[in-house]
């Protein structure tokens, strides 16, 4: 037993030496993927390099060309004037102070249309466009003149937008006197404060209802109370629109009335409108003693 225990021993003994001399061989396969693995991080490695470098290439190409566009293309040649103002074209381009010379995308756009606005009241509206490769074109319209509002001891003449254009000292003629709007704060070439938000809306509606509706024959304009608007048509018929609701309905309304020639161009009187959306009816009130006055003269 003792011999064939010591051979079994030396057989045990054998074979773990075998197992011993086969791991190098199983750890061969394992250094050639560290290897494939370093191989292909550096791969990588120079493949990212290499996309960065491009990269940064195109960053400076893009950025030396920026800089040759904004300092030494695109600077402006021409400054044009198109549109109707009662202002000249060198008068325009001197208050938008666009010169030329200068960069066509790095004036200030927005800048240059309040300059205009501002120094010159009776612009109305303005807009400004860069056509390549150095023309600025500014395209301006007259105010809309809306009429005069007693303020300051004259007259203050605003157009459709609530801008003021002028301080007059009288009424100017052919313009409706615009009375009861209550003004904060006026100045010229700005828009009006008002001091009453439900005025100042009240009182806009009306304006674009009688401009909408094409009665060009006002004279008068009362918003003093805003349950009771009313206007004046040709000096001689006082509109009662109410409240400020429906009043391009009233408006367009009215205006039917006056073409069909049921109120006859030497009467005077009051038209009432306040109720004309319920039923479609209006009611004119003639002013007797108005035509007295004119048959004794």
């Amino acid at each position: 037993m003792n011999k064939d225990g010591q051979k079994n021993h030396l057989w045990k003994n054998t074979e773990k030496k075998v197992e011993y001399r086969d791991r190098p061989a199983r750890t061969q396969p394992r250094r050639r993927n560290m290897q494939a693995k370093k191989v292909k991080a550096k791969a990588k490695n120079r493949k990212r390099n290499l996309i960065l470098f491009y990269l940064s290439v195109f960053v400076v190409i893009i950025a030396a060309a920026i800089t040759l566009s904004l300092t030494v293309l695109f600077k402006i040649s021409t400054v044009e004037v198109t549109g109707t103002s009662r202002y000249s074209a060198e008068e325009i381009i001197k208050e938008s102070e666009i010169a030329e010379g200068s960069n066509l995308f790095l004036f200030h756009k927005d800048q240059a249309i309040r300059n205009i606005m501002e120094r010159l009241p009776y612009v109305g509206q303005v807009t400004i466009s860069r056509k390549l490769p150095g023309t600025v074109t500014i395209h301006v319209a007259d105010a809309v003149i809306a009429g005069a509002i007693p303020y300051n001891g004259g007259y203050l003449i605003i157009d459709h937008n609530g801008k003021a254009l002028e301080q007059s000292a009288e009424l100017p003629q052919g313009y409706p006197e615009i009375t009861g709007l209550r003004i904060a704060e006026a100045v010229v070439g700005n828009m009006l404060v008002y001091e009453d938000n439900d005025q100042k809306t009240a009182f806009t509606e009306l304006l674009e209802a009688l401009t909408q509706s094409g009665l060009d024959k006002i004279t008068q304009i009362d918003v003093s109370d805003t349950y009771n608007l009313k206007a004046v048509y040709d000096g001689r018929i006082t509109m009662n629109f109410g409240i400020a609701t429906d009043l391009d309905y009233k408006a367009r309304f009215a205006k039917s009335i006056f073409d069909s020639g049921n109120i006859q161009s030497t009467e005077r009187g009051t038209l009432n409108l306040t109720v004309v959306t319920d039923n479609n009816k209006v009611y004119f009130s003639p002013d007797y003693s108005a035509l007295s006055s004119q048959a004794a003269a």
